[in-house]
């Protein structure tokens, strides 16, 4: 992987993390401004995903499970629950996204 790739693996980890953070401490507003930050990395991210070989089982693999957290994240959001935004957000997105740095 090279380092445009590692480095965008940890703006949006970074992004990902202030998110669970900011909800953590009850600033629901901050969460919630961080989660625009952490959508916008996620952009960037999967269209660096685009570039990867759409043949490999294990890519799309891996796609269809992060689109499926992005979903839910989405729902969650939808239904204004930023305890499990941040749930989600801590233990299905960043392991996810941790998971390509190995």
């Amino acid at each position: 992987m090279n380092d445009n790739y590692s480095q965008v693996i940890d703006s949006v980890l970074i992004s990902a993390k202030e998110c669970v953070e900011a909800f953590g401490v009850g600033d629901n507003g901050l969460g919630y401004k961080k989660i625009i930050e952490l959508i916008e990395k996620m952009e960037y991210f999967t269209g660096l995903l685009g570039n990867l070989d759409p043949s490999d089982k294990e890519v799309n693999a891996y796609i269809t499970k992060l689109n499926s957290i992005l979903i839910q994240i989405t729902e969650a959001l939808v239904g204004k629950d930023s305890i499990l935004v941040s749930d989600i957000i801590e233990y299905e997105l960043i392991p996810a996204v941790e998971a390509l740095k190995n």
